[in-house]
């Protein structure tokens, strides 16, 4: 169906062929891609906030914040970083702010800025004949409230809100009334980045043991701020972080790279591995008994370096910041900071207590034990609402999307349980190794707030992980031959750019029933169910439960999605170099012209 022939009851929506919701990396890259293979095609780009960017939007960055990745590889393959746009060192952390200017700079080079309307929030998406209907209300900038409800039909979907579009709240008792400024990671960068630079403020309270809390713990200690750092002992623990460079294999890498080395893909338990041709080498180390020794010893050993090396043996104050879980149960951070943010733990500036906070009053913190300090202001790190910010219809589609949801009925939730049993134990016996993975200590639920005056979590409902078929593409519909709507960056990877690219241009081909991914329901749902249940087990103390997050798959994934669009996967030009090279986004450059020309030949002799 083409727009001209959308039903009538539709005729006072804005029509598209294509609609995109979201300008970060996943949207601006989908865009583009379905452009290139198909410049006349009527797309729009929505964007809730004022600036294009995501997590890299105007309004969500403050000094210092930067990416994990170095320079070079946190770009597209056809869009390269250059010095001369972009200043900078040779071999850098890039900043958020630098960050931001790029993306633009992307947007306008492929003329994608006239198709995005900005400040279009997506409140609803509903499956309608021949399309999708979303309702995205206008409100007063100065009351809130809603004025006029815009409506945009579309053809095809493409959902590209990513998983942190959304601040998660968090309540810690008390906090209504702590006197000192009490911020969000999000808010800090509109409203408390004055905790860094007024003088009046001495000491800090971060709270949290992510990534982010490991910025604004560097950000204050560097200002000379007394920093008390509170990572909660019911929590995940302390993030697992490498320095930019590291030494493994006998030489010295980038870390970031180490994931992409298809020879330390091949000590993960990864489902992704029948795509990869390597299956006598991962049969020996994941089916048999000296393998998964071999394995075992070279994660062990891994930890042990990277802790090393990082200097968090140095002393007893920077040991409390060792991860509770070797890292091969967890994605993991860089320690992008221009001077050793270990140093402030070791020097007494930086105190961490890892115990629960138990409440807040006046200018003081109360923890579970009776400790009790002083603060200036706090930050939190409440980290992202999984769940996805649009509501979609009519009642009961979620379980056929395969999105998080608390709105599955009684038999779609006894059909997932079901085949999750079923998925359990074809892992567990391929991968006896994710049978023993550890359980992250939370005593929180997936919906309730961990430090919400509410009633105990256990007896709350839990939202449903997602089931995304090939982590992209709706089950239900997928099952039922309805190709209108991907979920494109709904999955976490340090090698965004690799994944995102291929993601983008598999989702055309799988919108425009180009690849045939089986279109028998057991097999789309079982798949779908296999790949959240891996997640689950696989990174136990990242996010795997809730939705898909990976370290160090991201290449048999992407050797998926190219074997679905008939793709070599195999990129390094010998043996050698395909096990022990890393991959990195230029060696997908062209991916979208070399499936256009497989096409056009498969045309021409067909």
């Amino acid at each position: 169906m083409t727009v001209s022939q959308v039903p009538q009851a539709y005729s006072d929506a804005d029509k598209f062929d294509v609609v995109v919701i979201g300008t970060g990396l996943g949207g601006l890259t989908n865009a583009k891609t379905y452009l290139e293979i198909a410049p006349q095609t009527n797309l729009c780009i929505l964007e809730a906030n004022a600036t294009l960017g995501g997590v890299w939007a105007q309004d969500k960055l403050y000094p210092g914040l930067k990416t994990n990745n170095l320079r070079g590889s946190y770009e597209w393959t056809d869009f390269p970083m250059t010095f001369e746009e972009f200043p900078g060192k040779p071999v850098d952390h890039v900043s958020g702010y630098m960050l931001h200017d790029y993306f633009t700079a992307f947007a306008k080079h492929f003329d994608l800025l006239r198709r995005i309307r900005f400040n279009t929030k997506v409140e609803t998406a509903e499956k309608v004949e021949g399309g999708w209907l979303l309702t995205c209300p206008t409100g007063d900038p100065e009351t809130g409230a809603t004025t006029t409800i815009k409506k945009v039909f579309c053809t095809k979907l493409v959902v590209a809100t990513g998983l942190s579009n959304r601040i998660r709240k968090m309540h810690i008792p008390g906090e209504e009334n702590f006197t000192p400024p009490l911020y969000d990671h999000v808010s800090f960068a509109t409203e408390g980045q004055h905790l860094a630079t007024d003088p009046s403020i001495q000491r800090i309270t971060v709270f949290g043991g992510s990534k982010t809390s490991y910025d604004f713990v560097h950000l204050f200690a560097s200002q000379g701020k007394k920093v008390d750092w509170v990572i909660r002992r019911s929590g995940h623990g302390p993030q697992w972080m490498g320095a930019s460079y590291c030494n493994m294999f006998g030489g010295r890498f980038m870390t970031e790279r180490l994931a992409t080395v298809r020879a330390m893909t091949m000590m993960s338990p990864c489902i992704w591995g029948e795509w990869d041709g390597f299956t006598k080498l991962r049969g020996f180390l994941h089916g048999t008994w000296l393998g998964r020794a071999i394995v075992g010893k070279f994660w062990s050993d891994m930890s042990k370096s990277i802790v090393e090396q990082s200097g968090l043996m140095a002393d007893e104050r920077t040991q409390k910041l060792i991860p509770d879980c070797e890292a091969v149960w967890s994605n993991f951070s860089i320690l992008n900071y221009p001077t050793n943010i270990y140093d402030y733990v070791s020097s007494g500036l930086v105190t961490v207590h890892r115990k629960d906070v138990s409440h807040l009053s006046g200018n003081q913190v109360h923890l579970e034990d009776g400790t009790i300090f002083q603060s200036d202001g706090m930050i939190k790190m409440t980290g992202w609402e999984f769940n996805p910010s649009i509501k979609y219809l009519p009642e009961g589609i979620d379980s056929e999307l395969g999105i998080a949801s608390l709105d599955y009925s009684v038999e779609q939730r006894k059909f997932w349980d079901n085949l999750d049993a079923e998925v359990d134990r074809e892992i567990f016996s391929n991968f006896k190794m994710l049978k023993s993975s550890p359980t992250a200590i939370d005593k929180t639920s997936l919906l309730v707030d961990p430090l919400a005056p509410t009633e105990d979590a256990a007896t709350k409902p839990s939202f449903t992980p997602y089931r995304l078929y090939r982590s992209i593409a709706p089950p239900g519909l997928t099952a039922s031959g309805d190709r209108s709507v991907v979920f494109v960056k709904h999955i976490a990877s340090i090698s965004n750019y690799i994944v995102v690219e291929v993601q983008s241009l598999w989702s055309y081909a799988y919108l425009n029933n180009l690849i045939e991914p089986s279109i028998d329901p057991k097999t789309v749902h079982y798949q779908s169910a296999r790949t959240s249940r891996w997640f689950k087990h696989r990174y136990p103390y990242g996010f795997g439960a809730r939705y898909p997050d990976i370290m160090f798959d991201s290449i048999p994934y992407v050797d998926m999605l190219l074997t679905d669009l008939g793709l070599p996967k195999y990129r390094k030009g010998s043996w050698y170099k395909e096990l022990t090279d890393p991959y990195l986004a230029r060696d997908y450059k062209g991916i979208t012209q070399e499936w256009l020309a497989k096409r056009q030949l498969e045309q021409l002799k067909g």
